[in-house]
């Protein structure tokens, strides 16, 4: 019986680690995105205004609460 639960365990761990592989990798894969989206002008400026809330001189901001 001992080797049976060694067994079933070594088989959770797989499961588990594999879970956490295919994670990893989709979060690999977004990252990849993303420093493809950095290279662009565009999408650096509008997360500038997004996140920033940086603007070009002369605009104004106008908050709009929800």
């Amino acid at each position: 019986m001992g080797q049976v639960f060694a067994f079933l365990d070594t088989k959770n761990e797989l499961y588990d680690l594999e879970s956490k592989r295919d994670a990893l990798q989709a979060e690999n894969e977004l990252l990849k995105k993303e420093i493809l989206l950095l290279q662009d002008y565009e999408y650096i400026e509008s997360q500038a205004r997004k996140q920033l809330g940086m603007v070009k001189p002369g605009e104004i901001i106008f908050y709009v609460e929800d």
